[in-house]
């Protein structure tokens, strides 16, 4: 995992380390309840593709499915090397007990936004210019 080559790059399996492999399925919700925000950024930087013609036979939604896949993939493999979105995660596998999940949600999804350069104002999305 991205987790172990950064922070244990010689593979040692200490307690800690043994547990989290036990329990990181349960992080990875986080993600998940993040799909909408990326599922916003997608449409945010691909909405001019609707009107397109298709020569290959398939569908726009066909077409719109498998490219939203890809890049789907292709962002959380970028995006779970970022230690904003790691240590939530790890947290939240960790500590499930007793620990406020909103706010984890809630930075991942401000570390989201920060790698893309967006925010949000009255359920808008907006470019911040750097």
């Amino acid at each position: 995992s991205i987790y172990n080559y950064n922070h244990n790059p010689m593979g040692l399996e200490d307690d800690f380390i043994l547990d989290l492999r036990k329990k990181i399925g349960h992080g990875k919700a986080l993600l998940d309840q993040n799909y909408d925000i990326l599922a916003a950024v997608y449409r945010f930087y691909h909405s001019d593709n609707q009107l397109e013609f298709q020569w290959d036979g398939r569908s726009h939604m066909e077409r719109y499915d498998e490219e939203w896949k890809n890049k789907y993939k292709e962002w959380i493999a970028v995006l779970s090397q970022s230690k904003d979105i790691q240590r939530p995660i790890i947290k939240f596998a960790t500590q499930r007990e007793g620990f406020n999940h909103d706010f984890l949600k809630a930075t991942i999804r401000r570390s989201i936004l920060g790698h893309f350069k967006l925010r949000i104002r009255s359920q808008k999305l907006f470019k911040v210019s750097a």
